[in-house]
């Protein structure tokens, strides 16, 4: 899952870094200028939503791990029947 997320994010920071090169180079027409820009920061608003969906995973994950653990200890005959 984490490997999933991580080659996510490094195939938009490689979008990012390209965009960014554009907006270096000199031929870069004023009118691009803004539509660039938008671009990186919809490519940053995607990284964090990706980040943010990661960690929920994570903690969702962790909770019901923890909600399973407590039901085998105090209940382990309705466990055995599930």
């Amino acid at each position: 899952m984490r490997k999933q997320k991580d080659l996510k994010v490094a195939k938009i920071e490689k979008q990012i870094i390209i965009l960014n090169e554009q907006l270096k180079n000199k031929k870069t027409k004023k009118s691009q200028i803004a539509d660039i820009n938008l671009k990186i920061k919809e490519y940053q608003n995607l990284i964090i939503s990706i980040n943010n969906t990661y960690k929920e995973s994570v903690t969702y994950v962790l909770k019901t791990e923890f909600v399973i653990h407590f039901l085998e200890s105090n209940y382990p005959k309705m466990m055995s029947e599930i």
